[in-house]
């Protein structure tokens, strides 16, 4: 992912490129088997989680709130202007149902 958005990230802001390269990562691995990783933590717990974010376009939301304390430019102000994108995320992710362990 961090090879197409180098590619892709001529005249892009830092967050608009990180959200491009996560988002494209998602992507993948929805489109991906887990094939003998399929019992493993990763698979089981996390990866439909992230998966169901990525179908919901969630991922921007979901970037820009897990960078809020960082010093990129734009992030603040991103979040102020979509607060309604990031509530709607922050709802899904509070009441997703995760797996039983």
């Amino acid at each position: 992912s961090k090879a197409v958005s180098v590619k892709t990230s001529a005249g892009k802001t830092q967050m608009q490129s990180l959200f491009e390269q996560v988002n494209s990562l998602f992507a993948i691995y929805a489109k991906r088997p887990p094939g003998e990783d399929k019992d493993k933590f990763l698979w089981t717990y996390y990866m439909p989680y992230f998966i169901e974010m990525q179908q919901k376009n969630f991922v921007e939301p979901f970037v820009y709130y897990v960078s809020q304390r960082t010093s990129v430019p734009g992030v603040r102000e991103w979040l102020d202007t979509n607060a309604d994108r990031v509530s709607a995320f922050l709802d899904w992710s509070k009441n997703y149902s995760w797996p039983k362990p």
